[in-house]
């Protein structure tokens, strides 16, 4: 219940949340896994995070983008997310990929194989 009122809370105002507010946000919905129930208002928040997220990916740090994406992989989101993810013409350019340490690599590969999603940025 406390998941749902905070997906309720945010979602108005995700638009303000900067890119570490929304890597924290998403990666405490990501450590709760399965224990959490997927509610109407998480659904929307978590797609709306997607919507604000992408455009911005250049605001976030390597840690942030892995953690983001490790917690879409834990949350069980549909390869939707991904393709997007992957889709994003500059994702390569603007992550500076080369940059990504070992444990932020490793997470983003092990994220786009646990949801068996076949193209990865890496």
């Amino acid at each position: 219940e406390s998941f749902e009122t905070l997906s309720e809370l945010s979602l108005p105002i995700l638009s303000q949340f900067n890119s570490q507010n929304i890597a924290n946000l998403v990666w405490g919905y990501g450590k709760m896994g399965s224990r959490m129930s997927t509610s109407l208002s998480t659904v929307k928040l978590l797609d709306g995070i997607v919507e604000v997220w992408l455009p911005r990916m250049d605001e976030f740090t390597s840690q942030g983008v892995a953690n983001t994406i490790w917690a879409y992989a834990k949350l069980k989101k549909s390869c939707a997310f991904f393709d997007a993810v992957v889709d994003e013409s500059s994702f390569g350019n603007t992550m500076h990929l080369g940059n990504f340490k070992p444990q932020e690599i490793s997470n983003t590969l092990w994220a786009f194989a646990k949801v068996k999603h076949v193209k990865s940025p890496i």
